[in-house]
């Protein structure tokens, strides 16, 4: 029985550091649901910092963060593990090291305790990013959209984060291809980051009262399909590489 868990662990983990293979230079991201029991959130990170902390997981090109889901609706899991990375060729070389080590094994032995059924996962590409994109913000909205004119909204952002209000906005923002998802999924993620909820709370009210950012939210909707948010905060993160170094896109 263990395993047929430790299994289905290769499977999700490998989804996890394995990355979309894209043939371009656009910064990748995986994102992987979790179901763990209250009790068991702090066996996660240690889990983590076990793996991430030895001597294969240290070469780690990438950055690693464990966040937990505040608000995501009739979704059961509680916490999701994102991946960032910049290179193909290093992660590449990267997972093939990690699948030999002990320190692999060992990880995967403990979490097929920890959440035993491996929930969803998500593939994209970030495509146009804005902000202070600063490794100190922790709170995260996720709002999907199934977009029909991705060079419209694109336009979009890029106006109004030029614009007096969108430079004074404190988040970094993130908007997202997908790449796999599974059936019915949304076709792009914009993620927002704040330091703080209070921070995001007086962000959100400044911006509903901005006349740029209205213009932005109904250009937004005339060509896309909005499906809802979420709510996350990070709760750790592993990796050398800032989050401003392996989310930048040239933009």
């Amino acid at each position: 029985m263990r395993n047929s868990q430790n299994l289905r662990w290769v499977g999700a983990c490998a989804a996890c550091l394995l990355l979309s293979a894209t043939v371009h230079a656009a910064p990748s991201w995986n994102a992987t649901g979790l179901t763990v029991a209250g009790p068991d959130a702090g066996k996660v990170v240690a889990a983590l910092d076990a793996l991430f902390g030895s001597k294969v997981g240290r070469k780690m090109p990438g950055r690693v963060s464990l966040r937990a889901n505040l608000a995501d609706g009739a979704n059961p899991e509680t916490h999701t593990v994102v991946v960032l990375t910049e290179s193909a060729a290093e992660r590449e070389a990267f997972v093939a090291e990690l699948y030999a080590s002990d320190a692999w094994a060992e990880f995967l032995e403990e979490m097929s305790g920890l959440s035993r059924t491996p929930g969803s996962t998500m593939r994209g590409v970030i495509a146009w990013n804005a902000g202070d994109r600063s490794d100190s913000d922790v709170v995260w909205i996720n709002h999907y959209l199934s977009v029909s004119e991705p060079a419209v909204l694109v336009n979009a952002m890029n106006t109004y984060n030029d614009s007096p209000s969108g430079q004074a906005v404190p988040s970094q923002v993130h908007l997202s291809a997908i790449v796999a998802a599974g059936p019915g999924a949304p076709s792009h993620i914009i993620s927002i980051g704040w330091a703080s909820e209070a921070e995001m709370e007086a962000s959100i009210a400044k911006q509903q009262a901005d006349p740029a950012y209205r213009v932005l939210v109904d250009t937004m909707l005339s060509v896309a399909t909005y499906h809802g948010a979420n709510l996350q905060r990070e709760v750790k993160a592993w990796g050398d590489i800032s989050v401003e170094d392996v989310t930048d896109t040239g933009n």
